[in-house]
């Protein structure tokens, strides 16, 4: 029932936006999305090994957020959008990308449209203001991607294990957490939550509540991973090997 509300929510928000401004939405799909996944989302996206500037690139309201240097994007006001500015590539120190070539003036200039026109955009804030207009509870609940990227590389999936992380991970919101991972490792319970986090997250009766719960899950280990909450952490220990005529491809990125 859950999954069949997500699919329902996400088609109308998307149909909400289409029909708002049909010919921005279309717009937005074939001159601006394609460029924002090609020359943007490695390095700000949820799926970017590690996001730079803090800024995200793959919603709407994360261009509107912005990141270290303030909002990306001010719709209608392309010459005040730092964006805009970035792939114009005029500044030195906030140009993008930083490296390789700029993006070609015909590609500035269709951001600069999209903006102006007060860059419409199907993508996930359209589905977070439909949540919240039909009083959902999770509407601003960050995003996380497939619960099967908390398992580790040549782990067997499976419905058992997928539902145990979901139980260990709805533990840990209801105590107030809103950012986490939980990694399972076999039988060991990897928690990851921003830094500032971590010292509540260690406070005797919330370790001992978390402690116990998972365990009573099936971990028999319950570990606090001290670098804290980030993306693609089960990447680290992968390695490439790229050496030799049997070299073996990389393994898909985890988040």
């Amino acid at each position: 029932m859950r999954v069949h509300s997500w699919i329902v929510l996400a088609l109308a928000g998307t149909a909400a936006a289409q029909e708002a401004e049909p010919e921005g939405v279309a717009f937005f799909e074939k001159k601006i999305r394609p460029v924002l996944v090609s020359r943007c989302y490695k390095c700000h996206s949820l799926e970017a090994e590690k996001v730079k500037g803090g800024l995200l690139a793959d919603s709407r309201e994360g261009l509107l957020k912005g990141g270290n240097s303030g909002p990306a994007i001010v719709p209608g006001k392309p010459e005040e959008s730092l964006l805009v500015k970035a792939i114009r590539g005029t500044d030195d120190d906030m140009k993008m990308p930083p490296k390789g070539e700029l993006l070609p003036a015909h590609e500035v200039a269709d951001f600069e449209a999209w903006i102006r026109r007060g860059a419409p955009d199907p993508r996930k804030a359209d589905v977070r203001a439909a949540s919240r207009a039909l009083g959902l509870p999770t509407w601003d609940r960050p995003a996380s991607p497939c619960l099967s990227s908390r398992v580790p590389y040549g782990t067997p999936i499976t419905a058992p294990l997928l539902a145990r992380i979901d139980a260990a991970e709805q533990l840990l919101r209801t105590l107030g957490f809103r950012e986490l991972r939980v990694r399972a490792h076999d039988t060991l319970a990897r928690i990851e939550v921003p830094p500032a986090d971590l010292p509540r997250l260690v406070e005797p009766a919330v370790r001992s509540r978390v402690t116990s719960e998972l365990r009573a899950l099936g971990f028999l280990h319950v570990t606090l991973d001290l670098l804290g909450f980030r993306s693609g952490s089960l990447n680290e220990g992968v390695v490439e090997n790229t050496k030799g005529p049997a070299a073996s491809p990389r393994a898909p990125r985890v988040r």
